[in-house]
């Protein structure tokens, strides 16, 4: 596989931050385009390569993760062992 420069955060110097505010408002559009998805919280925390949303889907969890530094984005389940599922 290979991965973008700076896909890790390392060398990411080149790289523009993506947007919190885009984000989050891309998340509520896709939220309240479908009647049964709720926005529960999100999560940016900046040592972390990803910005995070948990959205409830007919009372299950669903996470959504964007790349702080590319426009990459990516839905996953949280296990037990608070790793993550991807869909």
């Amino acid at each position: 596989m290979r991965l973008t420069k700076g896909i890790t955060g390392f060398d990411a110097d080149h790289l523009i931050e993506q947007d919190v505010r885009m984000f989050q408002s891309m998340v509520y559009h896709l939220a309240t385009s479908e009647q049964r998805a709720k926005v529960r919280h999100f999560i940016d925390r900046p040592h972390f390569v990803y910005m995070q949303a948990l959205v409830e889907i007919d009372g299950e969890m669903v996470t959504i993760l964007h790349h702080r530094w590319m426009p990459y984005i990516a839905f996953a389940k949280l296990d037990e062992e608070l790793s993550f599922a991807f869909l």
